[in-house]
């Protein structure tokens, strides 16, 4: 075992001190006794050491802590993504990009076409939701259905599709007091820059209070449902706090249901979002039940 590993840390460090002093000593003393020629020579070599080690030391090192700096994004970089993106109301005007998206993101079976959008559109329009950029390009959507109760257990137990359900399935917006169970119908974002999907996510999730209020009084929607037409859609559920409440074998469209209460959502999304989250008073009240 070597003798050094006795030797106190605080020991090594003092020697070492030492150690630069004296040979900072002996270089000065070295410096102003030689001749002047050898003194220029001294000098000139000590710098070019300096220069190489920071070359050689420095300069990497200073490097590494840039990148190391570099590899999360800043505070404020999140502020800005996430006001990258606003939620509003569709117009009616934009009920054929909903369709054409739709038509370019789920299968045949499942896209809802233009016709019953608006047929939709026409008894509620208060659950039709664009999610445009700054710069007001569209960039997805979101569709929640306030399912009238005949309808919602007929779909809930699977023995019809989407586009079965007619536009006087929905509750109307002077209906909204009566509104307990909502469904989501269709959520699709597709940015430009696939990275700004997860930022486009925040926005539409920590807008969500606002969402539901603008359809139903918010603290009255006992449930949310929602189908998983996709693997992806399936693990943001269920990090949302979804439940499955019926399997796809026992369903016509053969998609799995789920379902969640509202607190368990806004819960969740505080949990995913974080201080990321806008409106965070109205998602931290819907948590309480308030």
């Amino acid at each position: 075992m070597s003798r050094d590993r006795y030797i106190s840390p605080q020991l090594r460090n003092a020697f070492a001190l030492f150690a630069g002093i004296a040979g900072l000593t002996g270089v000065s003393v070295t410096l102003l006794t030689a001749p002047t020629a050898m003194r220029t020579i001294t000098i000139r070599l000590l710098f070019s050491v300096v220069i190489v080690l920071l070359i050689a030391i420095a300069i990497p090192e200073a490097f590494r802590h840039y990148r190391a700096a570099r590899s999360l994004p800043s505070d404020a970089a999140l502020d800005r993504l996430c006001t990258a993106y606003r939620i509003e109301q569709a117009t009616a005007d934009e009920l054929g990009w909903i369709a054409q998206l739709q038509a370019s993101v789920y299968s045949r079976e499942d896209a809802i076409p233009e016709y019953l959008l608006r047929e939709w559109f026409s008894v509620n329009p208060a659950g039709f939701s664009i999610v445009k950029t700054a710069d007001g390009r569209p960039v997805g959507h979101l569709d929640i259905l306030p399912l009238r109760p005949v309808t919602l257990h007929t779909f809930l137990g699977g023995d019809i599709v989407e586009r079965e359900i007619r536009g006087d399935s929905l509750y109307s917006v002077i209906d909204r007091g009566a509104i307990r169970h909502l469904y989501v119908e269709s959520i699709i974002l597709c940015p430009r820059k696939p990275r700004s999907n997860a930022a486009a996510m925040v926005s539409v999730l920590s807008d969500a209070p606002a969402i539901i209020g603008r359809i139903a009084d918010l603290h009255s929607v006992e449930a949310i449902y929602a189908i998983a037409a996709s693997p992806a859609g399936e693990r943001l559920m269920r990090r949302l706090g979804f439940a499955l409440l019926r399997a796809g074998e026992r369903r016509k469209d053969g998609h799995k249901l789920f379902v969640a209460r509202p607190s368990v959502v806004a819960r969740n999304v505080l949990e995913v979002c974080g201080r990321r989250a806008r409106q965070s008073d109205a998602l931290e009240a819907l948590t309480k039940g308030l």
